[in-house]
């Protein structure tokens, strides 16, 4: 019985100890935004707070200046005899001088109290603001470490699938791209038909960073494929000219340029804020341009099956693939 008891028992101490190291974390993972929350409400009770002091703080001023007043008149008087002092008193400018330090000593002290809870707020709350924005740091410069070692890691990986199979597979493994065959026909000069093979690169779905759907859904698109590659190619000579320009360029800085999503949702990304472009002619390994790599894209291998004699007509999306030079947010 005492074996069960014990079991029970040791059962409930780690049930316990399991749910205040779970919330002990979750308080931890959510200081940042405690801090904050913290700093803001103790910066608007510090602001109410010195409203009141300062209410306060008239009434003392004003006893100050009663008692600075009392100290000259009281001097005048005695000067012109109107107050007479005993043979061995004596009221001295010194004297003077030092009732008039008492009171300002006393006025500070006064006013230094009623102040004291305002400016205690004040600093506890820019203590949560500065604490939060150190914890955020630390954490973002984990998370910029973290994704450089696993950019890092997929350089390499696909550097061993181009020496291994080449370039050509390397590029549709990574952006999901595949050579599909389209029959068309085309009249010869005698008025017979002639079946005309030819491959497409086909993207069934778009995942990586790297690429970029342009199509209905950005506001700058038109049902036109001539007019976007037009307009894609400016945009890629102005990203170049820009990277050019300040020596380095983020992916979200070539995407808000190149539109939105419906006229007011964003194209940038997370990853976009660290990936991108480094300008130096003398590095050999650095892109060095900004090239978008415009391709046709049809999403899903059931609209392959759907090709006719233009295997794009009914479809004028194109599909961007960006030649960024990796993380660069720790090379500027």
């Amino acid at each position: 019985m005492k074996i069960l008891n014990s079991i029970k028992k040791d059962e409930i101490i780690n049930a316990v100890t399991r749910t205040a190291s779970k919330y002990g974390y979750r308080l931890k993972k959510a200081s940042p935004t405690i801090m904050i929350v913290g700093a803001a409400v103790c910066g608007v009770a510090a602001t109410i707070m010195a409203c009141k002091a300062t209410i306060k703080a008239q009434d003392i001023l004003e006893e100050h200046k009663a008692d600075v007043a009392t100290i000259h008149k009281a001097k005048e008087q005695i000067e012109n005899g109107q107050i007479i002092l005993n043979k061995d008193e004596a009221y001295t400018e010194e004297d003077v001088k030092k009732d008039i330090t008492a009171v300002y000593i006393q006025t500070g002290v006064k006013l230094a109290k009623a102040y004291a809870p305002a400016v205690s707020l004040g600093v506890l709350a820019l203590g949560c603001m500065f604490s939060s924005h150190h914890i955020m740091s630390k954490r973002n410069a984990t998370l910029t470490a973290a994704y450089i070692a696993l950019d890092k890691t997929f350089n390499e990986y696909k550097s061993r699938v181009t020496e291994r199979f080449g370039d050509r597979i390397q590029h549709e493994l990574e952006h999901n791209i595949r050579a599909v065959e389209v029959e068309s026909t085309a009249k010869k000069d005698d008025g017979t038909e002639e079946v005309i093979k030819e491959y497409k690169d086909i993207a069934s779905k778009h995942e990586s960073v790297y690429t970029c759907v342009f199509d209905s859904t950005v506001d700058t698109w038109e049902p036109d494929i001539d007019l976007n590659r037009n307009y894609l190619f400016m945009v890629e000579k102005a990203a170049d000219k820009r990277l050019k320009s300040q020596g380095h360029l983020f992916l979200n800085d070539v995407l808000s340029m190149i539109g939105t999503y419906g006229g007011n949702g964003t194209m940038k990304v997370p990853e976009g804020q660290l990936i991108g472009w480094i300008y130096d002619p003398n590095d050999m390994s650095k892109q060095n341009r900004v090239k978008f790599g415009i391709d046709n894209y049809v999403e899903g291998v059931s609209n392959i099956q759907n090709i006719d004699t233009n295997p794009f007509a009914y479809n004028m999306a194109l599909l961007l693939t960006f030649n960024c030079d990796g993380v660069i947010i720790d090379k500027i």
